[in-house]
């Protein structure tokens, strides 16, 4: 039987870890949005610390920034809530795992595109590499945009207040409520920088 300090203690452990996964799927969610997707909803599942954002369309293939930036906030966000954490440090961590795995297929799809025909293995995972490095930096940046950062933490505490589920309809209403010009031009300059990227030679 748990104490009545072991008690606050879980509960407030909870009451953290909750958060943090309300952080993570929001930033998701409300990059998505502030970049042009279409949000359907937005759910947490505390029991099994997992969240859901649902598109209705995912980006067009140019828009390889886009999607870059919406799979790596989630991860990107909650580290910054749960110092000493980090993507690139630990990229298959369970809070992530799938958020890492979908940035890698894009990277791997880009390496095709902009990289050189006839490149070697070796050629390939360097510039893989370089993509890696490129949106995690471009990500981080937009993420610590304070306009962004507020939208982000207003959103989280919506969701969490809300029974853990926003439709997309709410994400948006709550979003666009608030100054989000900063917010879109960081947003779309981190996108640009990402579209852009060229491989060192």
């Amino acid at each position: 039987m748990l104490s009545a300090s072991a008690k606050v203690w879980h509960a407030s452990s909870m009451t953290t870890a909750i958060r943090a996964l309300a952080v993570h799927e929001t930033a998701h969610a409300v990059v998505g949005h502030l970049l042009g997707a279409t949000i359907l909803n937005v759910t947490l599942n505390a029991k099994l610390r997992d969240g859901t954002t649902v598109i209705a369309q995912g980006f067009a293939p140019q828009k390889w920034g886009e999607s870059v930036l919406m799979a790596l906030a989630g991860g990107t966000a909650q580290r910054m809530v749960e110092p000493g954490r980090s993507m690139l440090d630990d990229p298959h961590h369970p809070d992530w795992a799938n958020d890492t795995e979908k940035a890698e297929m894009l990277y791997s799809s880009r390496v095709g595109v902009i990289g050189t025909e006839g490149a070697s293995d070796v050629e390939e995972d360097r510039l893989f590499a370089e993509l890696e490095c490129a949106a995690h930096r471009a990500t981080a940046a937009a993420l610590c945009t304070s306009e962004l950062w507020l939208i982000i933490e207003a959103v989280a505490d919506r969701l969490i207040n809300n029974c853990c589920r926003l439709s997309g309809e709410e994400l948006a209403r709550t979003t666009d409520a608030m100054p989000t010009e900063r917010a879109r031009v960081a947003l779309k300059a981190a996108a640009c920088s990402l579209n852009n990227y060229r491989p060192n030679t």
